[in-house]
């Protein structure tokens, strides 16, 4: 797995049974024997990533994370939302990583491939578990990205965390304006939903940061759009923002590239031109002009633009 440094004992899982099926999405087995994976290329070089589950059920058209269910023999354009997979045993395999990895000073961004408040952990707490577990350690530097209310379940487990490590609750939100967020990540909680989450968990002592990413052009990257959203993640307790544009892998393009068509045509042209055949990531000059932007309106608001956790590699989503 290029990228990866694996931990002894580190092997691709066989999924299992079917656990439950609810609203047209299965969710299935997936034991594991370890869970954490590091990364050696990219923003997230040397750091973990820590996954509970593999699979989203928000269906985010522009989620980089489909191919994860290319490595189980799944159609990465339908089942990644349709066929959730509950890493079983998540909190020991955690508890046998951190025997061979010291956790004093050590990064871990949880979840890189998969919102770990999606739904499924409603009813099987895999998250929760591995929060737990990290209790029996401190001193390690934690980052939680989420798109779910759901996470305020956890507010004083998180409050606890934060006093033994160094945590970073970071809410992933482009757009204060619900319609179009409802059409780009269908089954994701509402941009009020998310913000009074933020607020929920600032209030109780743990730092929030909004996740201005992935920033969609020509849908969120407007000065007005940001102002607005950067004013109100500040005033439900953000002290940071981080910024990432859209990655569009081959993968991503099947997905969003039809969608784009289909709800925004006019934008074809834009996207065609940031985004040609075989690339990625738009031109460095959109990158640094977005940064700008993003530095100004993050300043006026009164937030604090920090370094992106990052976007994994194949090798991240373990």
């Amino acid at each position: 797995m290029e990228g990866q440094l694996a931990l002894p004992g580190v092997a691709l899982p066989a999924a299992g049974r079917v656990l439950a099926a609810s609203g047209g999405v299965t969710m299935c087995e997936l034991p594991v024997r370890s869970l954490l994976n590091r990364t050696a290329n990219g923003h997230l070089g040397g750091a973990f990533t820590l996954n509970p589950y593999r699979g989203c059920e928000f269906g985010c058209v522009f989620c980089f994370a489909r191919y994860t269910h290319a490595w189980l023999d799944e159609d990465t354009s339908k089942a990644f939302e349709r066929r959730v997979f509950v890493k079983t045993g998540a909190a020991r395999a955690l508890g046998r990583d951190l025997s061979r990895v010291p956790a004093a000073g050590a990064e871990l961004v949880a979840s890189t491939t998969s919102d770990p408040y999606q739904p499924a952990e409603r009813r099987f707490g895999v998250t929760r578990s591995v929060l737990e577990t990290l209790l029996s350690h401190s001193g390690m530097r934690l980052t939680l990205l989420t798109r779910s209310g759901l996470v305020m379940r956890d507010t004083a487990l998180l409050a606890r965390l934060a006093q033994r490590h160094d945590l970073t609750v970071a809410f992933s939100c482009t757009s204060l304006e619900a319609r179009l967020l409802r059409e780009a990540e269908p089954r994701a909680p509402s941009p009020a939903v998310r913000l009074r989450a933020m607020r929920a968990l600032a209030d109780a002592g743990v730092r929030c940061a909004l996740a201005f990413m992935p920033v969609l052009p020509g849908f969120v990257d407007a000065r007005e759009s940001m102002e607005a959203l950067f004013r109100a993640a500040h005033e439900a307790g953000a002290q940071e923002v981080v910024c990432d544009p859209l990655r569009l892998s081959a993968l991503v393009r099947r997905a969003f590239v039809p969608w784009l068509h289909r709800r925004h045509p006019a934008l074809v042209p834009l996207y065609r031109d940031l985004y040609p055949p075989g690339a990625q990531h738009p031109p460095a000059e959109y990158r640094n002009t977005l940064a700008q932007r993003v530095e100004r309106v993050a300043k006026r608001a009164g937030l604090f633009r920090a370094a992106p956790p990052g976007r994994p590699s194949p090798a991240d989503a373990g």
